[in-house]
């Protein structure tokens, strides 16, 4: 068994911004779990606003014991009440997790949902998100984001009645509006 990770930045075509303001990137850790020539991939995804740093995962991924590190990922996904260091750091748990579950479907040849027993309902919709930025850009933002049937804008920059006009007269999709962050600082301004 082998288990591999690096750091990277993940760059943005725009800059990026939310209610904890505007980046160009987001720091990131991607694992390779892998056994008998079949791997699995997770990610810890780093955005400035969590309390983790790329550094912090690196740091749990090397603490991390190999030849217990399958039982121990068995036991987080059953729930157990008792869980490994590792788990505590939501970053790595996750990346650590995502491996898991795709080495197990891999090696099994099955479909992640119905290793995992997934009941068969309509598959979740894919979105996009175009984050905050001048109105002015917009148009160019949407034209380079892939389709989707659905669109996620972020909202709580303070130009959000012209960004959602903007929104509005260039892009057909449905709509999920993300004022999480930016509502509960007050900020939304569609009036």
């Amino acid at each position: 068994m082998e288990l591999h990770f690096a750091r990277y930045r993940l760059l943005f075509h725009h800059p990026f911004g939310t209610a904890h303001g505007t980046r160009d990137g987001t720091d990131a850790v991607f694992v390779r779990w892998g056994r008998n020539g079949i791997y699995g991939h997770g990610e810890a995804t780093l955005p400035p606003y969590l309390p983790h740093t790329a550094d912090e995962v690196v740091g749990i991924l090397r603490q991390v014991a190999i030849h217990r590190l399958e039982a121990e990922c068995e036991m987080v996904l059953r729930g157990a009440t008792k869980a490994p260091a590792w788990t505590t750091d939501m970053a790595a748990r996750n990346a650590l997790i995502s491996a898991y579950i795709e080495l197990r479907s891999n090696e099994m040849g099955v479909a992640i949902a119905s290793w995992m027993e997934v009941p068969e309902k309509p598959f979740a919709t894919a979105m996009v998100t175009l984050g905050h930025g001048a109105p002015e850009l917009i148009a160019a933002k949407l034209g380079e984001l892939p389709r989707s049937r659905v669109l996620k804008v972020k909202l709580g920059s303070g130009l959000d009645r012209r960004t959602m006009e903007q929104v509005l007269a260039l892009d057909d999709r449905r709509l999920f509006l993300d004022a999480i962050q930016g509502g509960t600082e007050g900020r939304l301004a569609l009036d």
